[in-house]
């Protein structure tokens, strides 16, 4: 990700732009259903029914040959310390074999030990690179909800928020037996949030309203909410006001306006 602070002097206000391979991933769809927790009633003491956003999943044994479709699946396994046994990406998809993750999957290729199959973009997989893998768990998000019924033809499969990380982690835990390791993250995580707001406090103070803004083709901007974005959530965490143009409140997850550059010296001359 890259981010960056223009100049009060200049508009006014603080502007994040999020750019490239990250603003997929900071953006999330109006689904707001939940993973939940896994089920009490199982049909063997080595099985269990996992609740999704497609509906439920019955799994039986410890899964080892995971397939992550896009980061937000990998990331999770990552935390976890599993390693994926193929792997799509979300945003340009890397072309070729995955044989060496460090340079080829952007930002988290460095915690990938292995040499995962590449089955193509995580929206529309390559079926049968899947089946090459032979997964006993496929973790997909939102976005692949259309591939649903092929992917779980070849393996139990979960469908998950993009968003909801902490759901998410806690989901994957519990099926795997790693509760507590994830609860250990996230209070992590939690107590990193503290202590940057701590560190934010002056800069917050300086320049307390932020323009959150992300792209994946330059010049074309998209309006980064609370209720659409991880990113822009995450700012507000740090102690910052959101602002938005005027016919924009950012309450609608739905809603991802798209922002023209023109519009910036607007919003500087209405504040």
């Amino acid at each position: 990700m890259v981010s960056f602070f223009t100049s009060a002097k200049q508009l006014g206000l603080v502007v994040v732009i999020v750019i490239g391979l990250t603003s997929a991933a900071c953006q999330r769809t109006a689904d707001s259903r939940t993973t939940g927790e896994l089920s009490t009633t199982t049909p063997s003491s080595d099985c269990r029914t996992v609740p999704h956003l497609i509906g439920e999943t019955e799994i039986c044994g410890q899964p080892k040959n995971m397939v992550a479709l896009g980061s937000p699946a990998l990331e999770l396994l990552l935390a976890l310390d599993m390693q994926p046994v193929a792997y799509g990406d979300h945003f340009a998809p890397h072309q070729g074999s995955y044989d060496a993750p460090a340079q080829q999957i952007p930002y988290l290729g460095s915690q990938v030990t292995g040499t995962p199959i590449n089955v193509g973009s995580a929206f529309s997989p390559s079926i049968e690179a899947i089946v090459k893998a032979q997964p006993d768990l496929i973790l997909a998000t939102e976005y692949s909800e259309a591939e649903y019924p092929a992917l779980s033809a070849l393996a139990p499969t979960l469908i998950l928020p993009w968003f909801d990380s902490d759901e998410n982690l806690r989901t994957l835990a519990q099926l795997v037996g790693r509760p507590e390791q994830a609860e250990q993250l996230i209070a992590k995580r939690q107590q990193q949030i503290k202590t940057a707001r701590e560190d934010f406090s002056a800069v917050v103070q300086a320049y307390p309203e932020v323009l959150a803004l992300g792209t994946s083709n330059f010049p074309n901007l998209s309006l980064m909410t609370e209720s659409n974005g991880f990113c822009a959530s995450l700012v507000a965490e740090l102690g910052f006001q959101l602002v938005y143009p005027a016919d924009t409140d950012g309450t609608d997850p739905a809603v991802i306006p798209s922002v023209s550059i023109e519009i910036l010296p607007q919003l500087n001359q209405a504040d």
